[in-house]
């Protein structure tokens, strides 16, 4: 199965100019808690979750008006709507990440895939929990952004 044949057709993107709590609002609104960062041409560059709005944001005592770009995880992971699952999987797990933006030949956001939309859609329950584990095994903190 092709990403593309998999994914909602909404997403919501933000710009690095965005201020963190405007994200809040949508993601509450929304009922999500990952949000691609395009830059001016719409390109996805980065990403934005509620973990990186808990630790980077209130942790270190910043308020709602903090841009986007100050909190970001930059180098988003992404995979072409014509790549397959197992792709998306794989990258997943080797990043460590829960969810994937799926983008166009231009690098724009048309949806995102997350580790439970593949528990949901996968047969092998073996292969699953390989990627479960992968994502979830510990590796070292990361610095928060300055």
């Amino acid at each position: 199965m092709k990403c593309k044949e998999f994914i909602v057709d909404e997403v919501y993107t933000c710009a690095p100019n965005t201020s963190v709590g405007e994200v809040a609002q949508q993601m509450r609104t929304r009922g999500i808690g990952f949000v691609p960062v395009a830059d001016g041409s719409g390109r996805i560059t980065a990403t934005i979750t509620d973990r990186d709005l808990c630790i980077h944001v209130l942790g270190t005592g910043k308020g709602p008006d903090v841009s986007v770009g100050d909190v970001m995880t930059t180098g988003a992971v992404c995979c072409h709507t014509e790549e397959d699952l197992a792709s998306a999987e794989r990258k997943m797990a080797e990043n460590q990440v829960q969810r994937i933006v799926i983008v166009d030949d231009d690098q724009r956001a048309v949806g995102v895939i997350s580790q439970a939309d593949l528990a949901r859609a996968e047969s092998d329950a073996q292969r699953t929990q390989t990627v479960f584990k992968a994502v979830h095994s510990p590796t070292p903190p990361s610095s928060p952004p300055l």
